[in-house]
């Protein structure tokens, strides 16, 4: 844990599942009573496209891979600028139907920083960067790093979060808030910095 920075779990609820058993059952069933007339037609519809679809790949794209896999070049974006020191990242790939996760790279460097997986989340405070590292891509795993930016170095706030929808806000000029849903629960974090002022 950074020595500078200070946090304290304030709340953790469970989200409320609303209805019983019997009404969510005979909704499903309606749904996919009512869905199944559109999944079809939308199958013939793709299905009649495809033809198509495999002409466009087969022409126009099938140059720009090869010419970009001979190059071999990443496409590096800045994603945080702080104090003279500039964090890129470069897409690594996503969660099926969730979010992205990339590498990141520091001028000047960042021991470290490279070699790790970050979601597409920072904040910035007086005197350092906040990043979500992810431990895994299968599963939500992820801690909550500390990048000093004048010392050069990556410290862990937090461990063993199961959550990578995270929003934070001010509490006051010194304290942020963190939240972290996962869905099933929701968590709150205070994070108190003694020299963060706005």
């Amino acid at each position: 844990m950074s020595s500078r920075l200070k946090v304290r779990l304030i709340l953790r609820w469970k989200v409320p599942n609303d209805g019983n058993a019997l009404t969510k059952f005979a909704q499903s069933i309606a749904a996919i009573l009512l869905l199944v007339p559109l999944i079809a037609f939308s199958c013939l519809v793709f299905i009649a496209m495809l033809p198509v679809i495999a002409i466009q790949k087969s022409t126009g794209s099938r140059s720009s891979k090869m010419n970009e896999a001979a190059s071999g070049t990443e496409h590096w974006t800045p994603f945080v600028q702080m104090d003279g020191m500039l964090i890129e990242k470069v897409f690594q790939g996503e969660v099926r139907f969730g979010p992205a996760y990339f590498k990141l790279r520091s001028t000047p460097v960042v021991p470290g920083l490279s070699e790790r997986v970050f979601g597409d989340w920072a904040h910035r405070t007086s005197n350092g960067i906040l990043l979500q590292q992810w431990n895994s891509t299968a599963v939500a795993d992820t801690e909550l790093i500390y990048l000093d930016v004048r010392k050069g170095t990556l410290s862990t706030v937090l461990r063993e979060l199961d959550s990578v929808d995270w929003s934070i806000g001010e509490q006051d000029h010194h304290n942020l808030i963190l939240t972290c849903n996962n869905g099933k629960e929701t968590v709150i974090y205070q994070i108190s910095e003694p020299t963060l002022s706005y």
